[in-house]
């Protein structure tokens, strides 16, 4: 059996229920005007900084400087070969621009049109064949190739 009643309905409203709404709102109310007071800064401690002792420190010492070696005299390059001239081809003379003569307009000939010829009639199609069973593959190894020996260089054949 249900009852029409909701449970915050005025008519069960219980005691308890008076007492938490009553220190609500003085809480509510009371606590704007209640002064916290601010907490005071603590001072700071002296603090005492010990230095190492001051050493002297001795200067680098100074270094000369080297002598430069004599530089050998470099070996005079052989003088390149003197580039071929190269030729220019000589430019074609200019040709005067001709203007090509109108022609006579001929008559324009129409073909006669060609009788229409019904389609022929397409064979039909064959059947397909069955495919035939694949066959394993042979793998065949490659055979290497001769490596020619390097031509032998340019010290070998002043040598030689």
């Amino acid at each position: 059996m249900s009852s029409t009643r909701l449970p915050w309905d005025i008519q069960e409203f219980k005691a308890s229920d008076l007492a938490f709404v009553a220190v609500a709102a003085l809480l509510c109310v009371g606590i704007p005007f209640v002064d916290v007071p601010l907490p005071t800064p603590k001072p700071l401690p002296e603090r005492l900084v010990i230095l190492p002792p001051i050493t002297e420190v001795a200067p680098p010492p100074v270094v000369e400087p080297k002598p430069e070696p004599i530089p050998l005299p470099k070996p005079e390059p052989k003088p390149a070969p003197e580039p071929k001239p190269v030729l220019q081809p000589t430019p074609e003379p200019v040709k005067p621009i001709v203007q090509p003569q109108p022609q006579p307009v001929k008559p324009v000939v129409q073909p006669k049109p060609e009788p229409v010829r019904p389609p022929r009639p397409t064979p039909p199609a064959p059947k397909p064949q069955p495919l035939p069973r694949p066959v394993a593959p042979t793998v065949v190894a490659p055979t290497p190739t001769p490596v020619a020996p390097p031509p032998p260089s340019q010290a070998e054949l002043r040598a030689a």
